[in-house]
């Protein structure tokens, strides 16, 4: 699930689930985002490379109208989480999580300037890298 404001804030330029396959978009909306303000956001057709290794991972998104690359490095020891679902996660969370010390975010290869949240939506850290994990209903 990506949401990319537009230029002055006001609005969106894109937001949805980006998928390689939309069946797998589909079920993130109507099953896992149920009953959030994202169940019926729609899936935008997607490209998706991964890299991980070291203390470093990225990941770019090629759709139609964007590219979106986000590199997140100085990863930290593993740490074991189990949350309880909140409102706008409403389902359990177990796995193993990497705060990231430093992130980077292009988009068209522009990079954005931001803040990391020191707890983020989830209750854990602002950036993290989940190499393992389960999420349930």
């Amino acid at each position: 699930m990506i949401l990319i404001p537009d230029t002055d804030g006001n609005g969106v330029q894109a937001m949805g689930f980006f998928s390689e396959d939309q069946n797998v978009g589909e079920y993130f909306g109507s099953k896992i985002f149920a009953e959030t303000p994202f169940e019926h956001a729609p899936v935008l057709p997607t490209t998706i490379h991964i890299s991980t290794g070291g203390d470093e991972v990225s990941a770019e998104i090629e759709t139609r109208s964007f590219s979106i690359k986000s590199v997140l490095s100085g990863l930290g020891k593993i740490a074991l989480v189990s949350r309880e679902p909140a409102v706008i996660t409403p389902f359990v969370q177990q796995g193993g999580e990497r705060k990231a010390a430093q992130v980077k975010v292009y988009i068209n290869d522009k990079r954005l300037g931001f803040q990391i949240l020191k707890i983020g939506i989830s209750g854990g850290p602002g950036a993290v890298y989940s190499p393992f994990g389960s999420f349930s209903r």
